[in-house]
């Protein structure tokens, strides 16, 4: 029997951040007593350099450690609450038990205008929700899971993720430069100095080229999902025009992005479809520090540190207190903040082809003519 090296595996999803754990700490212990206190303190008699060096060490370690407790247990990624069917067909029951949603002014759906659904959480599936084997449920804004971390990133945990692997970077970085600086003066490094400095240079440019990517992904208002989605729908689109394979055809097919969209002057609701770059490019907005305001907040200041929380906690809204009207329910009154709001330019992208007359189909939904205020 082969084996499999499975990151999402339940065994790794408990190891791995052990390991790094176990890392930082025998880091810690190598810089701060062999190091610092063995070479710079004992040795050379740099008191003061090694008791600083000691010191911003532990700081950068004890932050990264508030920020890792912060992401395990007090801000877990935000689950999509249940959200029923939209008001697309008039409901053919009187029971009270029959319960939908009015449709927002456009979602995501398949080339007929319905909505994406999951048969494990038995909700509609939101624009760029995702559902998670590691929770159980849909995830709203699913980025995605951090094996070395040990939990899945989301909208509203991302910010801590961003500041996890910045101050780990800053802490790589602050510990192989000062070991070089007295490479030199200290001559013979001993071993455990030796593979800590080594160490830390790989983690350093892992953490680097993470941060730089997640950096560029925020600007461009994109998920690493979303990413790696891009990327395989080309893979895919080359090998068909090289194969001709009619399977892969129908994964291209499958893997289309189409969004409804309601037209305020007829009343009609439109199926757009959208090229794989067009979907690329459907939320970014029109410059960085809107799309970056969007995932991280609009306090600046919190950008860097590990407090304050900018999206509320749906968990502790119960689903009795969501405002009913009658047997149906508003979308916005469910997930609040959490809406995804497309771009300006996807939405004059999305109207012009309907003026054009460029759209795959149209209906009259029930739910737009209820009187129900958005």
């Amino acid at each position: 029997m082969g084996f499999r090296f499975n990151l999402e595996g339940p065994l790794l999803r408990y190891v791995l951040p052990q390991i790094t754990f176990a890392l930082q700490i025998y880091g810690t212990w190598a810089y701060s007593h062999k190091f610092c206190y063995a070479q710079l303190f004992h040795r050379f008699h740099y008191k003061a350099t090694s008791i600083v060096f000691i010191i911003i060490e532990c700081v950068l370690t004890i932050i990264i450690w508030i920020i890792w407790v912060r992401l395990i247990y007090f801000n877990k990624p935000m689950e999509q609450p249940i959200i029923p069917p939209y008001m697309l067909v008039p409901v053919g029951s009187s029971s009270n038990q029959v319960i939908s949603t009015k449709p927002p002014k456009y979602y995501q759906c398949d080339k007929n205008g319905y909505p994406p659904w999951c048969t494990h959480c038995q909700s509609l599936k939101l624009s760029r929700s995702h559902h998670s084997k590691q929770v159980g449920r849909c995830i709203l804004r699913f980025d995605h899971y951090c094996a070395w971390i040990g939990c899945v990133i989301a909208r509203n945990n991302y910010r801590l993720f961003l500041q996890y692997v910045g101050w780990f970077n800053l802490l790589l970085l602050w510990y192989w430069l000062t070991i070089a600086v007295f490479i030199r003066t200290i001559g013979m490094l001993n071993g455990n100095v030796i593979v800590g400095f080594i160490l830390s240079c790989l983690g350093w440019m892992m953490t680097l080229g993470l941060f730089i990517s997640h950096i560029y992904y925020m600007s461009n208002n994109k998920t690493s999902i979303e990413t790696l989605d891009a990327e395989r729908g080309k893979r895919k689109k080359h090998k068909m025009m090289v194969t001709n394979d009619e399977i892969e055809h129908a994964r291209i097919e499958y893997n289309r992005k189409y969004f409804c969209y309601y037209n305020q002057q007829d009343k009609f609701r439109y199926v757009v479809e959208l090229t794989a770059d067009e979907f690329a490019k459907c939320w970014k907005k029109r410059s960085f520090w809107i799309n970056a305001r969007e995932f991280l907040g609009s306090d600046i200041i919190f950008w860097l540190f590990p407090w304050g929380s900018y999206f509320p906690d749906l968990r502790k809204r119960e689903a009795s207190s969501f405002q009913s009207y009658g047997q149906s329910y508003d979308l916005e009154n469910i997930i609040g903040p959490y809406k995804e709001v497309l771009s300006s330019s996807a939405i004059d992208l999305i109207e012009n082809r309907i003026t054009q007359g460029n759209y795959v189909t149209k209906f009259l939904a029930y739910g737009d003519n209820l009187d129900i205020n958005m």
